[in-house]
């Protein structure tokens, strides 16, 4: 006899049109197809500071479990909203997914919000679709949250004991091809009113930067889509009417072979002036990477300096060679202007280190933008705070607070010097400065296109 079929709430909040959330939220859009007709899906979108509002709205559909995907930025609301859901419906299992479905972070946070007290709270921690079929068989099996503690990638919220349950190793989906297309018919309105869309090419990293969440992947290693998936998908999001494709990979210059892919895809589609955005690693880009990477139309290109402060790097695990990367630049300008990264409280570096990295950034044919250090979940620098004394607000995000070379004083002297370098008169080669996503200086007139 067949089972009956149970309702899972898809839950979320509205997120930024951003790499860091895109990944979950396609895993989302596949999972209805995963997951047979066991389960019907049904879309909730949760207001954000409200939690008795959002639990009321995830709780209407009667919902058998709910799934809530959650950015970095929106953590300490998904545990309000737990804990309200917690309270109206006791025995409902929820699951949060996304790069915070991490116990450590979900730990810091707690804290520092005034704890976690749902009853049937887990955590999904890795690829939506390597953990969430199994987990929803055992549900469909009538295990309830003790038998999701045993599912791969789950770890379950003892309430009673405050401590987690399950395996906390990051699970990984490892034929990307196999996954069956996103269903896209529900797509987040900020990503409607942008017209901007992802074009999914490759999970994983070649490094171990201490301060990412994306080394939460198991090993370094790049797993790719292949080449008629990502002609497919291509073509799916211009018939969706994107006009801006986001290339998600944690690197757009790792990998030859798939930028290969992704140019002869648009040339073969007749898409050649369509605007793209996405990460580059410096290091990568020459050769016939970077020809390859000029025969693209680029919106935005972040590529990631962080610091040159020797001490800082060797923490961070991230070397750049000065000269190199200001060579690297000057070869992107001909066809981009790079938007380079630079983080503020690293340790290791000092506020004169700090300066010595800005000023030699805005010396190059670039975008500027500062970045306060966060501890991000799954990152290293999270794990050894203790260690390396670094202090955290993670009511807001894990923005630093005070280290051992950056005293609180000090991280508020290097935030006053770049705005202060943003209202002087601008005579700098670099375009624009930015600051935590607020533009210090007045965008020149003229200059290469963005």
């Amino acid at each position: 006899m067949p089972r009956k079929s149970r309702t899972l709430a898809l839950a979320f909040f509205p997120t930024p049109f951003s790499g860091e959330a895109a990944q979950y939220e396609l895993g989302l859009h596949r999972l209805p197809r995963m997951i047979g007709t066991q389960w019907r899906p049904l879309w909730v979108q949760l207001a954000p500071a409200a939690p008795e509002d959002s639990a009321r709205a995830a709780a209407e559909g009667a919902p058998a479990a709910v799934l809530l995907h959650v950015h970095r930025t929106q953590a300490a609301d998904a545990l309000a909203f737990a804990n309200a859901l917690g309270r109206l419906r006791p025995g409902l299992p929820l699951i949060m997914c996304g790069w915070p479905a991490h116990p450590p972070y979900v730990d810091a946070v707690a804290a520092a919000t005034g704890g976690l007290t749902s009853p049937s709270f887990a955590l999904l921690c890795g690829e939506v679709e390597a953990v969430m079929p199994r987990a929803l068989e055992k549900l469909a099996d009538g295990g309830g949250m003790d038998a999701l503690a045993g599912v791969a990638g789950i770890v379950v919220w003892d309430q009673r004991r405050r401590a987690w349950r399950g395996s906390q190793e990051y699970a990984v989906v490892e034929d990307l091809d196999a996954l069956p297309d996103a269903a896209l018919a529900h797509i987040p309105k900020a990503w409607k009113d942008s017209k901007a869309g992802w074009l999914e090419l490759a999970r994983g990293c070649k490094y171990r930067c201490a301060f990412c969440l994306c080394c939460a992947f198991p090993r370094p290693r790049l797993r790719r889509f292949g080449p008629e998936r990502i002609r497919a998908a291509a073509r799916a999001a211009v018939a969706r009417g994107v006009e801006v494709l986001g290339l998600l990979a944690t690197s757009n210059s790792f990998d030859v072979e798939l930028l290969r892919s992704v140019t002869g895809a648009l040339r073969e589609l007749g898409l050649g002036q369509l605007k793209v955005a996405g990460p580059v690693h410096a290091r990568h880009a020459r050769g016939e990477a970077l020809e390859l990477l000029a025969s693209l139309n680029w919106d935005l290109m972040t590529i990631g300096l962080q610091t040159l402060t020797p001490e800082a790097q060797r923490l961070l695990r991230r070397k750049e060679d000065p000269e190199d990367f200001a060579r690297t630049m000057e070869s992107i300008a001909s066809f981009a202007t790079p938007e380079v990264e630079i983080v503020l409280g690293l340790p290791g570096d000092t506020p004169e280190g700090f300066r010595k990295t800005v000023r030699f950034v805005l010396g190059l044919p670039v975008k500027v933008t500062v970045q306060s250090l966060r501890l991000d979940p799954w990152s290293d620098f999270l794990a050894d705070r203790g260690k390396l004394g670094l202090k955290a607000d993670f009511a807001r995000a894990g923005v630093i607070r005070s280290s051992p070379t950056f005293p609180a004083a000090a991280l508020e002297d290097c935030r006053d010097w770049l705005r202060r370098l943003g209202r002087a008169p601008w005579t700098h080669r670099a375009r624009t400065l930015a600051l935590d996503g607020e533009h210090l200086n007045a965008r020149p007139a003229g200059g290469p296109r963005a």
